[in-house]
């Protein structure tokens, strides 16, 4: 792109490159890490959770230590979100569904990161699944639950 423009000096083809490109660099550390940065949020047949780290796949970030997963029951009609099972700590992007939540039709997880030189990652990402014939289909993500944030290690991963 920039060497469309046919500068006159060629110095300025690398200089406005470069600038593009650090500008651009700097834009994703901040913004891919002020907030909890999962996305591609999967659910398999199985029940078996699978996400990316947009933070960590865009090399501005190292991948967290944990993720802590939140487990809900949700009921459609009036938007309520009820809590099943413990909290789960898992070392990379993947988790597995409680099985009380297996025959539901609508289902949330929290996602939380633990990554000591990321707070941002503390805030939860909701992620809804709904239920189809073909499988589980992520219905939508809301992002910056400030609800209960952990703060130690739980011995048990799943």
């Amino acid at each position: 792109m920039v060497a469309e423009a046919r500068y006159s000096d060629p110095r300025a083809t690398p200089y406005v490159a470069d600038t593009l490109i650090a500008r651009r660099d700097a834009v994703a550390r901040h913004w891919l890490n002020e907030l909890n940065p999962i996305h591609d949020p999967r659910l398999d047949r199985q029940g078996r959770l699978t996400f990316d780290n947009a933070a960590v796949t865009a090399e501005v970030a190292t991948a967290p230590t944990d993720y802590v997963l939140t487990w809900y029951r949700v009921d459609n009609a009036t938007g309520e979100h009820t809590q099943v099972g413990e909290e789960a700590w898992t070392t990379g992007p993947d988790g597995r569904m409680p099985e009380p939540l297996r025959a539901e039709e609508y289902v949330a997880v929290l996602i939380r990161g633990i990554h000591v030189a990321q707070p941002g990652w503390l805030r939860a990402a909701r992620v809804h699944f709904r239920r189809t014939a073909e499988g589980w289909e992520t219905v939508g993500i809301e992002r910056a639950f400030d609800e209960r944030v952990p703060t130690t290690r739980q011995p048990e991963r799943s």
